[in-house]
């Protein structure tokens, strides 16, 4: 498959841009407050054993990667995005203000499995509409709306977000959650993803060039990328997801345990926040410098 030259710098837009950082930033809070706060929340109010955290952080990763998978394929068959996105956000930020129903009460061993299935059953739910919008539809946007002219920065501002993400809850949020008001925490994160998929039906705009295709059947599509002529035809692509993949594991182990390795393993206490916000802030300057490298050397390097 080649790639089309472009000449001329392709300038977003306004509206493009405020998409871009307005979904790419709410989406990483709502994957935060998964990642790093469901499982700070069973190990201090549901049980601090590991497979209640293991249980919860082993299901969402299943079906996000089945979701994103289906659903991206499901998008370019309709051949819409928006619909995906926005009320992929609202009813994402909905299910995850729904998780204020467990309340800040600390649980006893009596219901304790049936408690964790119920937050584990949530999660996934969560985590279906979540992949759906953010990590199909949106990814998938962004390709459609960017150009090798300027996709390569648009990424490096994503790769920011997480790292905006965090410091937004953790200046703004975490308070709440050091003194137990989780009923709170849940129901204002929630509600701020929500109300940018309310914005995003009226702000966002699907790609001009992007039509239906239904060249070929849903299955065949979906299983398209897994086939060994594939992977041989594109080995580089797939030698890059490999290596993502390795990427992707070493996130699942810090995010879910961090908070309680700071606070509790270290003995930080309740100034953990400031050697992660190190953490935090090195890593973005990491992402800026690597992104400007890669735009002198080129990525493949």
């Amino acid at each position: 498959m080649s790639e089309v030259v472009v000449k001329k710098s392709n300038k977003l837009g306004a509206k493009t841009w405020i998409s871009i950082v307005l979904f790419g930033l709410m989406g990483q809070l709502a994957w935060m407050v998964e990642n790093m706060y469901f499982s700070t929340y069973i190990q201090k109010n549901i049980t601090a054993d590991s497979w209640a955290t293991s249980a919860t952080v082993a299901a969402s990763a299943v079906v996000a990667a089945l979701v994103t998978i289906f659903g991206g394929v499901l998008s370019d068959r309709v051949g819409k995005r928006k619909v995906f996105i926005s009320w992929g956000y609202i009813i994402w930020g909905l299910v995850t203000a729904s998780f204020a129903f467990f309340g800040n009460e600390h649980y006893t061993d009596e219901h304790l499995v049936a408690i964790v299935v119920i937050f584990v059953i949530m999660d996934c739910v969560m985590t279906v509409f979540g992949s759906m919008s953010n990590d199909a539809a949106f990814s998938s946007w962004v390709t459609d709306v960017t150009d090798i002219t300027n996709r390569g920065f648009v990424d490096v501002i994503l790769s920011i977000m997480p790292v905006a993400a965090l410091m937004i809850i953790f200046v703004g949020f975490d308070g709440l959650t050091q003194d137990g008001h989780w009923t709170l925490f849940f129901i204002i994160l929630g509600g701020m993803t929500a109300l940018s998929g309310v914005l995003g039906l009226f702000l966002l705009k699907d790609s001009p060039s992007l039509k239906p295709d239904k060249s070929g059947r849903y299955l065949q599509e979906v299983a398209y990328g897994f086939t060994l002529k594939n992977v041989k035809q594109h080995k580089m692509i797939y030698i890059c997801l490999v290596g993502m993949m390795f990427s992707g594991l070493a996130m699942q182990f810090w995010q879910p345990y961090m908070i309680m390795m700071l606070q509790y393993t270290l003995g930080f206490g309740a100034n953990f926040v400031i050697p992660l916000a190190a953490v935090i802030l090195l890593s973005a300057a990491m992402a800026v410098a690597g992104g400007k490298l890669m735009d002198k050397y080129g990525k493949e390097k």
